[in-house]
């Protein structure tokens, strides 16, 4: 049986580790190049967006529940990937008006104050939603595993120490590998289910009715928190968003793509972008 009281501790420890980890960071205060950022598709990026909302364990919970439950725990994941698509489309017609600021900054109007609170807020928000990822995960392998708050205790381990040696570099390609995995993983149950005589069972038709409620979330989301989130994913991103300002005093141009904005061969979008070098 799972600890209870190994909860708080979970959630305290999973506080502390990252708290520890901000500040053994690498920090590098100068102010360097733009970035050179590889271009991605609009399709990866918004699959990221999508799985990004449902979190790293949903490709084992999710699974399950689309086995046990029928295709529709894609619903949401899904809202956000079309969702996203037609942000990132937005996105690529907007421009940011002080194309060096963050997310604090752009939710804070600026002021340093109340960028502080905004960030401490976050932060906060986004610890609660890892504990209850670990904690989630424990009780999923409680049936299976003998130790299974041992077994996510390392599983966390593991993804502190990669988030260390910088490996959310690539956590938009797992992120879309996630999303691939589960569609994989849906395509049984969901065809068993549709093809079924009579459609659906009436169990099965009330489980559909009840989460058809919790959809209109991910659409929430979507129109207000998800584009200010990527039209201020970083100053990078920001910097290779926000369209190119004359500058007749220097006209040396390099171009930039960022995981923001979609290239051609991507959904029939045929635009690049350019950031002005050394002007202001």
């Amino acid at each position: 049986m799972f600890a209870t009281h190994l909860e708080p501790v979970i959630v305290v420890g999973s506080a502390l580790a990252f708290i520890i980890l901000g500040f053994i960071g690498p920090k590098n205060r100068a102010a360097g190049p733009a970035p050179d950022l590889k271009p991605m598709g609009a399709f990866r990026i918004a699959a990221g967006l999508a799985m990004s909302f449902v979190g790293g364990a949903a490709t084992i919970t999710m699974s399950g529940i689309g086995y046990s439950n029928g295709w529709w725990g894609l619903i949401d994941p899904l809202a956000v990937l079309l969702g996203g698509m037609l942000a990132v489309a937005v996105l690529s017609r907007t421009r940011i008006p002080d194309s060096t600021q963050g997310i604090a900054r752009f939710f804070s109007g600026g002021d340093s104050k109340l960028s502080i609170v905004y960030a401490v807020a976050s932060v906060f928000v986004y610890l609660l939603l890892a504990a209850a990822q670990i904690v989630a995960l424990s009780k999923l392998f409680e049936p299976y595993l003998p130790f299974a708050s041992v077994f996510s205790g390392v599983c966390y381990l593991l993804v502190v120490t990669y988030i260390r040696l910088g490996g959310l570099a690539s956590v938009t390609r797992t992120d879309l590998a996630q999303l691939l995995i589960i569609l994989a993983l849906f395509v049984a149950p969901a065809t068993v289910g549709l093809l079924r005589s009579g459609g659906f069972s009436t169990s099965d038709a009330s489980i559909l009715h009840a989460h058809g409620h919790t959809n209109g979330l991910a659409a929430l989301s979507l129109i207000t928190f998800r584009p200010a989130i990527a039209r201020c994913l970083g100053e990078g991103s920001a910097r290779a968003i926000a369209r190119p300002r004359p500058d007749w005093n220097n006209r040396r141009r390099v171009a930039l793509c960022c995981d923001c904005f979609p290239r051609h061969r991507s959904w029939g979008w045929r635009r690049s972008i350019r950031h002005d070098v050394g002007g202001s």
